[in-house]
């Protein structure tokens, strides 16, 4: 019995662990730090050009600054697939265990001849957090392409004060 007001047999459509929830929700979390991680240098190099960085790393990234920020944005874009998919799954998952509690719930109650029911099972708050992940996981997708589309690859590579002119007198 879990509690005097709940019939034992329909704690028997409680939901049971899921093994593979926290694996992905780590996942996604890494994931997304992992993109958080490789997309400060570049928006370091775009707004503080002189920042002192190790020299190698800086050479690195401003040789390679277009293909770090497509990989940046598959990163992301890979992130909020997981924490998409494991936020629909996961509350479809409870959704179902909620309607089947509350049916065992009721039958219960019923059958041992009372008429008043004291528990409604709820989804908790829980999975607004998932879902603003996932909404910030987005919005870092579309950020990043809206940097490629506006040239921020370009001044990682060439900012204002080290291009040379060119022949014609212009940069």
């Amino acid at each position: 019995m879990i509690s005097p007001s709940l019939p034992g047999f329909s704690a028997l459509k409680l939901p049971f662990y899921s093994h593979q929830t926290p694996s992905i929700m780590l996942t996604s979390l890494c994931v997304l730090v992992l993109s958080l991680v490789l997309y400060l240098p570049l928006w370091t190099l775009v707004y503080f050009p002189h920042t002192p960085l190790p020299p190698r790393l800086l050479k690195f990234i401003r040789y390679h600054s277009r293909p770090l920020f497509y990989l940046t944005g598959a990163i992301s874009f890979l992130g909020f697939i997981f924490t998409l998919s494991i936020g629909i799954g996961y509350k479809l998952w409870f959704l179902s265990f909620m309607i089947d509690f509350e049916t065992f719930y009721k039958f219960g109650v019923y059958r041992t001849g009372s008429s008043e029911l004291v528990w409604n099972a709820t989804i908790g708050r829980g999975f607004d957090a998932v879902w603003a992940a996932t909404v910030c996981a987005a919005m870092t997708v579309v950020g990043i392409n809206i940097s490629l589309h506006n040239g921020l690859d370009e001044r990682v590579e060439w900012p204002k004060d080290l291009k040379e002119p060119n022949t014609f007198g212009g940069y």
